[in-house]
């Protein structure tokens, strides 16, 4: 069985007439066809990367994490307004902490390192085939353990079920799970990580029985 990141990369390539379509990530995703050639090098590029960052990618890099911040404040009024938070001062800090999961969510979904596959993809041509998201999930479940979908389905499952009970404020005996101090911004925080953890479980549990699926349509 493959790794996470085996499957994420076999799941960037579809077999076509003609060799492979790969679908490079990002929030615009470009496709191009590829021969098998030129998917086993893009494949080692990616998982061996040579390349130094370079002042474009700092760059970037920095421009993604004032983007991150300000999505984030944005989202922290929009949040205070629907909930009645009147001091949106202290919000600020509390969800802006979560910058950097959004950082890392952007980069898992699409912010992959091109330089190293550049001189590959100069030499390819863009195509109008598409890889679809059902497509893409059928990879993964194939190539990923059931028992590793399980064991992450359950873990965010229960990460969830953490968060739900500080989001509203649930009480278990001496054990009460909130902040008295900052109870509208913990509120908040535990809510945006209650909808992050929700949304892996959800995945990885449908990973698992796509996974089902497809070995009983096998057999």
């Amino acid at each position: 069985m493959a790794t996470w990141a085996k499957a994420k990369l076999e799941a960037m390539f579809k077999r076509v007439e003609g060799g492979f379509i790969f679908r490079v990530p990002g929030l615009f995703p470009r496709l191009y066809l590829v021969t098998e050639a030129q998917k086993a090098e893009i494949i080692h590029s990616l998982m061996h990367p040579q390349s130094r960052p370079t002042p474009k990618r700092i760059f970037l890099f920095l421009f993604l994490f004032i983007l991150a911040v300000i999505s984030l404040f944005l989202l922290a009024v929009l949040l205070a307004v629907l909930l009645g938070v009147t001091d949106v001062g202290l919000t600020f800090p509390f969800v802006s902490l979560y910058f950097a999961l959004i950082v890392m969510f952007i980069r898992g979904v699409g912010m992959t390192r091109i330089a190293p596959i550049a001189r590959v993809l100069a030499e390819a041509r863009h195509t109008e085939h598409r890889i679809t998201l059902r497509e893409r999930n059928k990879t993964y479940a194939r190539l990923l353990p059931l028992s590793k979908l399980l064991a992450a389905g359950i873990a965010c499952t229960l990460g969830s079920a953490l968060f739900a009970m500080f989001t509203f404020g649930v009480t278990l005996g001496p054990l009460h799970f909130g902040n008295p101090l900052y109870a509208h911004q913990f509120q908040l925080m535990a809510g945006v990580t209650l909808v992050l953890f929700a949304f892996l479980a959800a995945r990885f549990l449908f990973l698992a029985v796509l996974k089902l699926s497809l070995e009983r349509s096998v057999r």
